[in-house]
């Protein structure tokens, strides 16, 4: 709710239905939803049949603001979609290291990839013969 936004919901047309439904989407604001006294992090839920809207916000105890409560035409398809205000311009990343990581400029790897692998390699063999001779001294009578 921070950066504003929109809360979207689809109204299918289903004819031959109590709540028949129009086709279209239906649409609020965050701003909206903001006045109704919904926050960040409250849950969203949208009935199908007359498109009731309720927030629950879940503390020490779960609460409900009602948004939408008498029933309606539209026939709510069940799923909510949510599309966020841009965010403010941020300035552009560093341009990519060799391997595709990215680093501030200047600052380089105290110690290069290579060799911590190949330290890596040449313990890992130290121990397997290391393993191994433990194992043939066990075998000898």
């Amino acid at each position: 709710m921070a950066r504003g936004g929109t809360l979207y919901y689809a109204d299918r047309l289903t004819l031959g239905h109590r709540v028949t439904g129009t086709d279209s989407v239906l649409r609020l604001p965050s701003v909206q939803l903001a006045s109704a006294g919904v926050k960040e992090g409250d849950m969203l839920v949208a009935t199908e049949g007359g498109a009731a809207l309720i927030a629950v916000r879940c503390a020490v105890q779960c609460t409900t603001i009602t948004l939408i409560a008498k029933p309606t035409k539209a026939h709510g398809e069940g799923h909510l979609a949510f599309a966020l205000n841009q965010s403010p311009a941020t300035p552009s990343p560093s341009p990519a290291a060799p391997g595709g990581a990215t680093q501030p400029k200047g600052i380089q790897p105290a110690v290069p990839v290579g060799a911590v692998l190949a330290v890596a390699i040449a313990i890992l063999l130290a121990l397997a013969v290391a393993a191994g001779t433990l194992l043939r001294r066990r075998r000898r009578p």
